[in-house]
Order: structure tokens, then C-alpha cells, then sequence
């Protein structure tokens, strides 16, 4: 199986690099991985979430409610080719070369975040417009780090023009000086916690016409998956790993000492209290799509938490090892949910252009 087979050497890749300590070798192998992740998903066919949407989009190019950017690109690749697998490929070199330039940069195990994003977002493998609109605001961090406060803003108001849900990215700015105290992350975290089990969102005043507008402006299977993945044992899951991951990167924040980590902590931060409290209530669709321009930096700081953890390194190898058994099951569990709550299985089996003739 493609999937089992990426994770897992991702994995081992990373292992052997934690060991090698060879920046020659960790270029060469991330750029190894990056080429692979092109291929997976530049050249799949009918594989992935919102493939028919995406599909018709390119192919007749009519439908208003796909972002005027994205559908415009489509236009201009449809001018010139229907082979809709060229664009997939340069949907995923954009995509890989923007998550991955900032991963190399800023992650201590560049591998090793590689391994736990893809296991974390491959269940929202064809999600298109919503992952290019996070690669663009991936991208406005250098503005971030940079203090252009206009130039960060245009950069996430044009990733709106791909996907309207870029516009939650817009507090990022203003975290990255800010100072926070371990017991007061832990208490809003909490705090979070407990407004989202009390359901507390649903008894805001006309909550559900915020609901039913999102449903009117979504026309996409991602979005009904997201925003109906609210199974009791999936919440509960989720939640336990966000309170748990956030109580051990707060662990360790003393030993990293380093400004970059601090910030991702707590972009990361906002991502669980988004999740803890709209998962499971009307507005479900915020702690799906809204979370995770901020949750995606969770791959960078569970990378930071193992990388200087105080332990052996033997022990660290087998805390990695532990990371990595559960996030893939959170990979094939979250395919597996994908079955259960729309009745197709989009990833299986992954069908290769190279070797599958459409029909």
C-alpha cells in the first residue's frame, strides 16, 4: 500500500538522519521526499477527496464558488492542455515547495515533520483550494518574522481569493512577540476544554444561520466530511492528543529557548482551542477548515518536543516511535471515516495515471 509504505520510509528516513547528523544528507533526502510527495499527488486519478468537483472544474471551468485565483489558473492550464494531471503536478510542486521550504527552515528534523504531516493531512488529500490557500499563508510568515505587517495582510487576503477560510490566519501576526506563561496556556486550553464539552457555541443567539449559510456556500465532499466528523470516539481522540501535546511542547519550552519555536507553540495553541471548542458543536465547520491554518504547525512542534526532549537518545528514538504508531493510526483512521460518513472510499486503492487508464 502507497500510503504505508511513504509513512513508514519517511520514518526510517528520519530515524537515520537523527543518527547521521549530516546536513548533505538531510538536503538530499528531504529533497528525495519532496519529489516523491510531488508524484503522489501530482499523478494520482480519481483518488482523493473532492476528486469529481475538482475534476469538472477543470475540465469546464463554470462553477463560482471555487475562489476566483484557483479557478483562473485552471482556466489558464485549460487553455492549453486537458490532460487535468498537469496541473495536478504543478498544484503539488507550489504546494510541496512552500510546505517544505518552510519545514527545512524551521523544524530541527526536517524528515521527521515531513512524516507526521503527511500522516496528518492525508485525509484531506484533494482538499485543493484549502491547502494552497495554507501554503500561501505558510508563505506570509516571512512577513511575520520580517514585521511587514501590509505585506502579511495582502498575502493573506490574496489566499482568500483561493479560499475565503484564509481569513482566520490574520491574528498570526500579531503572536509573535507575545509572551505567555506555561499556566496560562494550560488554563485556556482547559477553559477551551470545558466550553466545548458543555456544547457551550450552540447557545450563542442565531448560531444556526451560521451554520446554514457555511452549508449553502460549500458545495464540496471535504466540506461534508469536516464538517460531519463529529463521531464521539474521533472527539474524543482528537481532543485527548491536542491537551496532551500541548502540555508536553509546554514541557519543553524552556529547554528550546528559541523565538521561532515559541511562536509555532502558540499558533499551534490557537489551533487546539479552535478545535476544542467548535468540534462537535453547529459551527463544526471552524474546527475542521478554521483550525487548520494553525494546526498544521503541529508537525514542527511535535518535531521540536521529541528532537529536546530531556532523555537518551535511544529514549527519544522510542518516544518517536510512539508519535509515529499513533499518528498512523490517525492516518488510516481518518481514510477509514472518510468511508464510513459519505459511502466511498476515495483513497483506496490509489490509482497512478502511469499505470491506470481513465475511463
Amino acid at each position: 500500500m502507497i500510503y504505508t509504505f511513504t509513512a513508514v520510509t519517511f520514518f526510517l528516513m528520519s530515524i537515520y538522519l537523527w543518527r547521521e547528523e549530516s546536513q548533505e544528507k538531510t538536503r538530499l533526502l528531504f529533497v528525495i521526499a519532496m519529489v516523491w510527495l510531488v508524484l503522489h499527488d501530482g499523478l494520482r486519478w480519481d483518488v482523493g477527496t473532492d476528486w469529481i468537483h475538482y475534476y469538472n472544474l477543470f475540465i469546464d471551468n463554470d462553477n463560482v464558488h471555487m475562489g476566483f485565483t484557483y479557478s483562473l489558473i485552471n482556466k489558464i492550464f485549460r487553455f492549453f492542455t486537458d490532460q487535468y494531471n498537469v496541473f495536478l503536478v504543478f498544484y503539488a510542486v507550489v504546494l510541496y515547495s512552500v510546505v517544505g521550504r518552510i519545514i527545512y527552515k524551521y523544524s530541527p528534523n526536517p524528515l521527521m515533520s515531513i512524516c507526521i504531516y503527511y500522516c496528518g493531512m492525508l485525509g484531506i488529500m484533494g482538499a485543493n483550494r484549502q491547502l494552497w490557500a495554507m501554503a500561501v499563508c505558510l508563505m506570509s510568515l516571512y512577513f511575520v518574522f520580517e514585521q511587514k505587517k501590509w505585506y502579511f495582510i495582502g498575502m493573506v487576503l490574496f489566499a482568500t481569493t483561493i479560499h475565503i477560510t484564509a481569513l482566520s490566519f490574520l491574528p498570526a501576526y500579531f503572536l509573535l512577540n507575545l509572551s505567555y506563561q506555561k499556566k496560562t496556556v494550560l488554563l485556556i486550553v482547559c477553559g477551551a476544554f470545558m466550553i466545548g464539552l458543555l456544547k457551550l457555541v450552540n447557545l450563542i443567539p442565531f448560531v444556526d444561520y451560521l451554520a446554514l449559510l457555511d452549508n449553502l456556500t460549500s458545495n464540496t465532499s471535504t466540506a461534508e466530511y469536516v464538517d460531519a466528523n463529529t463521531d464521539l470516539s474521533v472527539s474524543i481522540v482528537g481532543s485527548f492528543k491536542r491537551v496532551l501535546f500541548v502540555y508536553l511542547a509546554l514541557y519543553v519550552k524552556d529547554i528550546v529557548h528559541s523565538k521561532e519555536f515559541d511562536y509555532f507553540l502558540l499558533l499551534y495553541v490557537i489551533g487546539c482551542c479552535i478545535y476544542l471548542v467548535f468540534n462537535g458543536t453547529v459551527l463544526q465547520v471552524v474546527a475542521g477548515r478554521g483550525a487548520m491554518y494553525y494546526s498544521v504547525f503541529e508537525c514542527i512542534v511535535i518535531a521540536y518536543m521529541i528532537t529536546y526532549f530531556p532523555a537518551e537518545f535511544f529514549e527519544k528514538e522510542v518516544l518517536w516511535l510512539f508519535f509515529f504508531v499513533f499518528f498512523f493510526y490517525l492516518m488510516w483512521r481518518d481514510m477509514n471515516n472518510y468511508v464510513i460518513l459519505t459511502g466511498e472510499d476515495c483513497f483506496n486503492p490509489y490509482k497512478c495515471v502511469l499505470f491506470y487508464t481513465p475511463i
